[in-house]
């Protein structure tokens, strides 16, 4: 888009006299004033919505200057042409729509996450780890390979391992302040418990075990009826398994047990990208 601009000067003027223009804001943006240097001195009055903002004080631009020739008909007229596009920029937004929310999946599984941004210039879509990590992505072959940053609207990971968990960053740019981001968080911890219920003879041993898969490693307990936090000691030990950097075992055993022992147990798994619970009675 280009604009002219137009300005009629009374014939009584000469050319050293001093001309105002008023120039408004289009689309909330003010425009950009380049000129010549001649010899008729300009100052700019600043406009918004049909309203002067600077009326008793006129906005100073000695750089444009333009001379208005006396035409036949005895007026003068000042035109100049500015010779710079208008350019709406627009700052990047992430939309919901298209954009990828937390998702949760098991290892082995292909995973896609989305980004989708508007702006103008449209933007950039680039994806971080939180936490520094890298990313890990797989070729046609299967081939792996680790970068530490990703261009591109979707990221696509492939037979997803534990040690790709975590929150993903997208961010949108495209050099018109502020960029924008999103954090997308990829499988949050989950427990398993094998036997929900358990029957024990008075007196006897009872085992409680829970699996947990977390990464990053989480804190895992035991709590009874849900409130109660049981700690080792007397006839409750607990103790780990350690199966794999992300997977556990945790078991409770109860010695000599007894009706007060009956009721629910449950197994909680913490770490920041959430929190999981197994739960199981005891009869």
């Amino acid at each position: 888009v280009w604009f002219i601009l137009t300005a009629v000067a009374d014939p009584r003027m000469n050319e050293f006299d001093a001309v105002s223009i008023l120039v408004f804001k289009f689309f909330g943006r003010i425009l950009s004033i380049l000129g010549n240097d001649y010899s008729f001195n300009i100052s700019f009055l600043w406009g918004e919505n049909r309203k002067l903002l600077t009326k008793c004080h006129p906005v100073s631009t000695p750089a444009f200057r333009a001379r208005a020739p006396v035409n036949p008909l005895g007026c003068q007229q000042l035109r100049n042409s500015i010779n710079s596009p208008f350019s709406s920029t627009v700052p990047p937004n992430i939309v919901d729509e298209g954009t990828s929310g937390d998702l949760v999946s098991r290892e082995g599984q292909d995973v896609s996450l989305s980004c989708r941004a508007e702006g103008r210039p449209l933007p950039r879509i680039l994806w971080r780890r939180e936490d520094g990590a890298n990313i890990q992505l797989r070729n046609e072959a299967g081939e792996l390979r680790k970068v530490d940053m990703f261009m591109g609207p979707s990221l696509n990971l492939s037979k997803v391992e534990r040690r790709q968990m975590g929150a993903y960053l997208c961010i949108a740019s495209n050099d018109v302040p502020p960029s924008v981001s999103k954090r997308i968080m990829l499988i949050p911890p989950s427990t398993l418990v094998a036997t929900k219920v358990i029957g024990v003879p008075t007196g006897s041993q009872a085992r409680l075990e829970c699996f947990v898969e977390a990464f990053p490693q989480a804190i895992h307990y035991w709590l009874k009826s849900g409130e109660e936090m049981i700690l080792s000691g007397g006839k409750h030990e607990i103790s780990e398994e350690r199966i794999s950097s992300y997977q556990l075992r945790t078991i409770l055993v109860i010695s000599q047990f007894d009706p007060e022992d009956v009721g629910t147990y449950t197994c909680v798994a913490t770490n920041t990208m959430g929190k999981a619970e197994g739960t199981l009675r005891l009869y």
